[in-house]
């Protein structure tokens, strides 16, 4: 398995950090973040760390902020798959600015593993008929777009018209079902939470349910720092 350490763009500059992605196919995981990412440094730096150069995307430096570390004797120890169907929720972006969102079909798998001996939760998920409240028509529905780490395929089919030479109240009201062909799926792992023992991950696993905490975090890489 791989991780993947990059600069996290869900954050302020002044309290900035970096964001870990996990993998078990680094190749897929560089043909689809590198149609996404658009800072040719970054890739650059990205696919020197992969050949083995020690190279942080951080200004701290050193093997922990190495962008791609790998660990042979990774291990999952647990996995639970969910479904989640007309979902409506909020989402808060780094300054805590609430977005509401509706997922249509939300499918999820959480993993419990050890990556050099840390002990994480990590997820991936794909949601369709995915939409959003519009930001300044409250009560209208609008097509999501992706503000933070470019994680995630946003495959957008519909994008209702609101522009300034209709008014807004000739307009017809979208309704999910038009967003119907809208998707936001994950292209690798990304990380959920840290565990300081085995056994405290266990019990996580355990006692896991999705709840709305969970889902503002899964889709931190849509609202990103401000969106």
């Amino acid at each position: 398995m791989y991780k993947i350490t990059l600069y996290d763009m869900n954050r302020n500059p002044i309290a900035d950090g970096t964001a870990c992605f996990f993998t078990e196919d680094i190749d897929d995981f560089e043909r689809r973040w590198t149609v996404l990412e658009t800072d040719k440094d970054r890739i650059d730096r990205f696919l020197r760390s992969k050949e083995g150069e020690i190279i942080s995307d951080f200004w701290l430096h050193g093997e922990e902020y190495n962008i791609v570390q790998e660990d042979n004797h990774a291990k999952i120890f647990y996995e639970k798959q969910f479904l989640l169907e007309n979902v409506t929720f909020e989402a808060a972006n780094f300054y805590d600015c609430k977005t509401k969102f509706h997922v249509n079909r939300w499918n999820c798998t959480f993993r419990w593993i050890r990556f050099k001996d840390e002990f994480i939760r990590i997820v991936s998920f794909t949601a369709s008929g995915v939409c959003r409240w519009h930001n300044i028509f409250e009560d209208r529905l609008d097509a999501v777009s992706c503000y933070g780490n470019l994680v995630l395929e946003n495959t957008v089919k519909y994008i209702p018209c609101y522009n300034g030479q209709n008014p807004i109240e000739k307009l017809p009201d979208p309704s999910f079902e038009d967003f119907s062909g809208n998707s936001i799926a994950t292209i690798c792992w990304l990380e959920s939470l840290y565990f300081k023992t085995q056994k405290s991950m266990e019990t996580d696993w355990r006692n896991f349910r999705i709840t709305k905490k969970v889902m503002n975090q899964m889709f931190a890489n849509v609202v990103g720092e401000c969106g």
